[in-house]
């Protein structure tokens, strides 16, 4: 994991843009994939929150559960 510092100002810009970016998203795709069964709207909502949860400062490797890929040695030999 890459560490980014921010100044304040740059934190909330960035936050803003993050918010206006969904916004358009949820205009767009109701505006012209009516007739469209599949949208990726939702997913837009769950990645965007979690860009924001970062920018703010929460670490996701800092947690109790832990993926079953972490027990994977890396560059193990045969």
């Amino acid at each position: 994991m890459e560490v980014v510092y921010l100044e304040p100002l740059d934190k909330k810009d960035l936050l803003e843009i993050l918010d206006y970016a969904l916004e358009k998203k949820h205009n767009e795709t109701t505006k012209y994939h009516t007739q469209v069964k599949w949208s990726d709207v939702k997913w837009w909502d769950i990645r965007i929150e979690q860009l924001k949860k970062l920018i703010n400062g929460y670490d996701p490797h800092n947690t109790i559960i832990r993926s079953s890929y972490g027990t994977i040695q890396q560059g193990a030999k045969k």
